[in-house]
């Protein structure tokens, strides 16, 4: 396993900096979600922004929140072929917030 990444889409560097690795990207434009709505949302972008702007040199990346606790080893799901592990978050759905906020409506959870 390679090494840790925080990334942290506040936008602003902060002081845990000098403790963890950790890539600064910008929160979503305030045209799209405004940004006191829901800050969970700037997580899929914030990954966009690293892997477009460093050289990642794993083959393979896992994003996990700091509240997931793993119990048991996670198995290697990219060994049988190339498609990537996911589990759908309903919370990180951006399609969804964008359609209900441009509906006038707000989230639907």
């Amino acid at each position: 396993m390679g090494g840790f990444t925080r990334l942290l889409h506040s936008g602003q560097p902060d002081d845990l900096m000098d403790e963890v690795p950790t890539f600064v990207a910008q929160p979503l434009p305030e045209s799209v979600v405004p940004h006191e709505y829901y800050p969970v949302l700037n997580r899929p972008y914030a990954l966009l922004q690293w892997v477009q702007q460093t050289k990642v040199p794993e083959e393979y990346v896992m994003m996990s929140e700091p509240d997931h606790i793993f119990l048991r080893p996670l198995p290697n799901f990219m060994k049988r072929d190339d498609r990537p592990a996911a589990f759908p978050f309903f919370y990180i759905e951006p399609h969804r917030v964008r359609a209900n906020l441009q509906g006038g409506g707000g989230w639907d959870g």
